[in-house]
């Protein structure tokens, strides 16, 4: 295949690398938004880690 480069990583750097990037992009989202605009999505976020929890632990108690 012509033009493709294939290198391989270290899939810890990979994993570093994804990382920062996505840091990156989160630091110049945050920037953009509107203080409100920032609490509803820290609050999205919140009750979507929450949901997340509570299924987890309800396959944990259906397991036992």
């Amino acid at each position: 295949m012509q033009g493709v480069l294939f290198a391989t990583m270290d899939e810890e750097l990979i994993k570093k690398l994804r990382s920062e990037f996505a840091r990156q992009g989160g630091l110049a989202r945050a920037k953009k938004l509107t203080a409100k605009q920032r609490k509803e999505s820290a609050l999205r976020a919140s009750k979507a880690a929450a949901k997340a929890r509570s299924k987890k632990a309800a396959e944990r108690k259906k397991k036992t």
